[in-house]
């Protein structure tokens, strides 16, 4: 009997998660052969992959001109339903450990010691790309929250694949720029030159065109390296943990992230 307790713990913990698998979309950029976002001219590349758990946001920046190229990400932001959060957070990233000491005296009185660690990581404000040559960068996550407070009137009953046999019905709605829960928009300060260069704003503009909701991750995901589309993990997860940059009340912070399995 002493194993039950913890048994129905695990199956209760598990039955709690769901996950919401959002695809993106945008009226104004080409997608190539992986589903990533291209945006190219004479002068540079800009290609966007938001593949992974809470739309990490990687972008790779190709300066094509024989003059260098620089990135401002102080004066640059992921706008998220006309909310700006800037892309150089306002926390500082500490990793550590803590070892601690207790020492019992006598029954009523104990002291307790302790060492911490640590190390602190600040965000490089500004990137150098010399000619000829690229970036990349993992900017923070979409959204580290599903999408709520949706009618069920707006989604349909699917059946897809499942992880070994069988088949798993999931939920899905789809969206236009106009009618998406999410709209989100990549602003980025970039400026050219060797002596004074001047700043270039570019605005890149993107929505989800497709939720689907689902209580098990499908094989589709686990294989799928699609740069269109991204998942967020609601519930109580049982999984590994991480840590990164995610939205929370509208703001970037640095906080501890579940990875799903």
């Amino acid at each position: 009997m002493k194993h039950l307790l913890p048994i129905s713990i695990l199956l209760f913990l598990s039955s709690c998660t769901a996950y919401q698998v959002m695809t993106v979309s945008s009226n104004e950029i080409r997608q190539n052969n992986a589903n990533e976002f291209v945006i190219e001219n004479d002068s540079l590349e800009l290609c966007y992959n938001f593949n992974g758990q809470n739309g990490p946001i990687n972008v790779k920046i190709t300066n094509k001109l024989q003059q260098p190229l620089y990135i401002d990400w102080q004066r640059s932001a992921l706008i998220i339903n006309n909310q700006a959060i800037s892309y150089v957070p306002n926390t500082v990233a500490i990793n550590g450990s803590l070892g601690t000491y207790s020492f019992d005296w006598t029954r009523d009185f104990s002291s307790t010691s302790g060492r911490f660690k640590a190390t602190a990581t600040l965000p490089t404000e500004i990137d150098f790309v010399p000619p000829q040559t690229y970036v990349t960068r993992q900017l923070m996550g979409i959204t580290n929250q599903g999408i709520d407070k949706l009618p069920d009137s707006i989604f349909k009953k699917k059946r897809i694949p499942a992880m070994g046999d069988g088949v798993e019905v999931v939920k899905e709605a789809w969206f236009t720029s106009a009618t998406s829960p999410l709209v989100f928009t990549s602003y980025l300060t970039l400026m050219v030159g060797k002596a004074d260069p001047q700043p270039v704003v570019c605005q890149h503009h993107f929505y989800v065109s497709q939720l689907v909701k689902m209580n098990n991750l499908p094989q589709l995901l686990n294989g799928d390296r699609r740069g269109d589309r991204f998942y967020v993990v609601q519930g109580t997860p049982i999984d590994s943990v991480s840590y990164g940059y995610g939205i929370v009340g509208g703001r970037a912070v640095y906080q501890q992230l579940r990875r799903a399995r």
